[in-house]
């Protein structure tokens, strides 16, 4: 059965009366799998390990296996990011990740997320991504 589009999907919840309707009705587009699950998932779908996306990302390894083993639970949004970096998503992989783990998504109005956009875009990596932040006087990505 192919999925329904978002858009679909937000249609019909404003169609709904009931919540347990659209619930009932839709269980099987609904995001099931936890933070945990979904990096691991990404993981092993990207055939890396997890010291690459770490080394990758410039991510603290405590806290990054924490995420995976599902001990932590609620990264900050520039820990999300530097996760995308880690494992070399492009942007529209990245603004999936974001929307997915309930991050906002990268917006180009904003000047911090357009250095962000451009670093992912130019595949320049986190390092360099920050670099970029700090000479436009914008906040350095923090684990």
């Amino acid at each position: 059965m192919e999925k329904k589009k978002t858009n679909e999907l937000l249609e019909s919840i404003k169609t709904k009366r009931e919540i347990l309707d659209y619930i009932n009705q839709n269980k099987d587009e609904l995001i099931a799998e936890s933070l945990s699950e979904y990096l691991n998932r990404l993981l092993a779908e990207s055939g890396k390990r997890r010291s690459e996306i770490v080394e990758a990302g410039d991510l603290p390894k405590g806290y990054t296996y924490e995420l995976f083993s599902g001990e932590k639970t609620n990264p900050s949004r520039d820990m999300l990011i530097k996760l995308c970096f880690g494992f070399g998503f492009d942007l529209e992989q990245t603004q999936t990740f974001l929307k997915r783990t309930g991050a906002g998504v990268l917006y180009p109005r904003s000047k911090r997320d357009s250095v962000i956009i451009f670093a992912i875009e130019n595949k320049v990596g986190v390092v360099r991504c920050n670099l970029l932040l700090e000479e436009c006087g914008e906040n350095l990505l923090k684990s």
